[in-house]
């Protein structure tokens, strides 16, 4: 199937570098890109406005803790309620000598709820670079 996405601002690669298209269109099809420019005459089988938006490719986000962000305070916390007052560093990294934060499947459930918040914002290209034990 034919997409177009039309009428947003579009950034594109001239070959050179990034340029942002005012009222641009994208042409895919499948897992191809037919088209970024400023306007398409082909035939499509389907069109998506997207007048008032920003119509990008996917976004890398090059530092997450997917199991220890706001996801944590949902799935994890456990009645702590001034998490955002302190650091992460209090609540995963245990002192010298101490047991690690028990908890478990909470982690697997907390990192995937991060991992879908940072998909949902348009990251294709992840790194984690510390969620705690029993994450994703």
């Amino acid at each position: 199937m034919r997409t177009l996405i039309q009428g947003g601002w579009v950034v594109g690669f001239d070959g050179r570098g990034h340029e942002l298209i005012a009222n641009g269109s994208v042409v895919f099809e499948g897992d191809r890109l037919l088209h970024v420019g400023r306007k398409f005459d082909g035939a499509v089988d389907r069109t998506i406005d997207a007048t008032g938006k920003l119509v990008a490719p996917g976004f890398v986000n090059c530092h997450l803790h997917a199991a220890v962000n706001a996801g944590q305070t949902v799935f994890i916390a456990d009645g702590k309620a001034d998490y955002f007052g302190s650091n992460f560093i209090g609540y995963v990294a245990p002192r010298r000598g101490a047991q690690p934060p028990r908890v478990g499947a909470k982690a697997d459930i907390g990192g995937t709820y991060g991992m879908w918040s940072a998909l949902r914002a348009g990251a294709t290209t992840i790194l984690d670079v510390g969620t705690m034990p029993g994450g994703p």
